[in-house]
């Protein structure tokens, strides 16, 4: 069985009916049957309108079943029975009770804390596991999702379906002499924001994929052609990377060699003179700072306004912003653009630096992956002369 995890609102989107990029769209684009989670918290048959609402919004809402949330058994069996009666079936597959403290994660700025930082991360989810057990109803939930009818299958044919069985992993230590040219991936607390498929697309157009930390002071692998410095929570580690010399510098000296370089939203910050003071690698003329709210929130589109290191002047690429940090210079070399007409310019594009707050999706336009990649194999054959 694969799990879709949906993001916000069920039908929370983007264009012209609110849907576009939504939990929902996915749903009817790869015909997956929903289990919607309601709360049910300090109600009881107002949560049937909830449900009812969510479920009669357009008529093919493709939702199966419900999950009531935060509440007590016998609220979840009174509304149970009242459920039968307004909906004609039995469309509850449980309820989820208010959970201790214990099982509960905490979130900052940015979101939860993310699972890699929480010590005892297995032990919640054991007891989690254990208190909701006994509230869901499996067997109905397995019904649901053998209840779809055309199964998808990510992929077609090419080389990005191959990538996706390498499962873009922490590869083994190369030299690249068999040509390919080896991404250098800084990841760690600091930078932790990445989308998966963007690693394995770059795997699946040849690429080696190896990782660095720039927490643990590690210089950019000598033998990597290629960087990228993605987005994460570089602010919550201002002393160590301010202090950490090896990484700066050798992400100074890769850069300034004609490395190709990407980096997005905290990755872009850390390239910068500093963040909340704090000295960073300076290799841009940027200053950011915490604004103490949500800054250019959302899904955009980034077209280029000259040539870039990924885009060609008027090609585009979708992307994500999320951040409360902003920065003194986010670029001009592009424009990022909203649905609801608002945009702004971003992206430092100077020779071999594509830089600025934008979290870009390679499956969009995976000619901006394959410019990149050529463009580290170009810098892996200068080096190698």
């Amino acid at each position: 069985m694969a799990v879709i995890e949906g993001v916000m609102g069920y039908y929370d989107g983007t264009g012209d009916d609110g849907f576009g990029s939504s939990s929902y769209e996915i749903a009817v684009k790869t015909d997956t049957p929903v289990l919607l989670i309601v709360n049910g918290g300090g109600c009881s048959a107002s949560v049937l309108a909830v449900m009812k609402g969510f479920k009669e919004l357009v008529c093919d809402s493709m939702i199966a079943g419900f999950i009531i949330n935060n509440v007590t058994e016998m609220t979840y069996r009174y509304i149970k029975k009242l459920a039968a009666k307004y909906f004609g079936r039995n469309m509850i597959a449980g309820y989820i009770p208010k959970l201790p403290k214990e099982c509960l994660l905490s979130s900052r700025h940015l979101g939860l804390v993310t699972a890699g930082e929480i010590d005892n991360i297995d032990d919640i989810i054991s007891k989690t596991v254990d208190i909701i057990r006994p509230c869901i109803d499996i067997d109905m939930i397995t019904d649901m999702a053998g209840s779809i009818n055309n199964p998808y299958m990510p992929g077609d044919s090419g080389s990005y379906e191959k990538a996706a069985a390498g499962g873009g992993t922490h590869s083994s230590h190369s030299d690249s002499s068999d040509g390919m040219p080896v991404i250098a991936i800084a990841r760690d607390d600091a930078f932790c924001f990445y989308y998966q498929d963007n690693l394995e697309m770059l795997q699946s157009l040849g690429c080696t994929v190896e990782y660095f930390s720039p927490l643990a002071d590690e210089p950019v692998p000598e033998y990597a052609s290629g960087l990228i410095i993605g987005g994460g929570y570089p602010e919550n580690h201002l002393e160590a990377l301010a202090a950490n010399k090896i990484t700066s510098e050798s992400v100074r000296k890769c850069i300034e060699s004609g490395m190709p370089c990407i980096a997005e939203c905290g990755g872009f910050m850390y390239l910068g003179r500093c963040i909340d003071g704090k000295n960073m690698t300076g290799l841009l003329d940027v200053e950011s700072s915490n604004t103490g709210h949500l800054v250019r929130f959302g899904y955009v589109t980034v077209t280029a306004d000259r040539d870039t290191l990924l885009l060609k002047k008027g090609q585009s690429i979708k992307a994500h912003e999320f951040h409360y940090y902003d920065s003194s210079d986010n670029g001009a070399a592009c424009t990022a653009s909203k649905t609801n007409g608002r945009s702004w310019q971003c992206i430092h594009a100077e020779n071999n630096i594509f830089a600025g707050y934008p979290h870009m999706h390679f499956a969009s336009n995976m000619g901006a992956a394959e410019k990149f990649v050529r463009s580290c194999g170009e810098y892996k054959r200068l080096k190698m002369r």
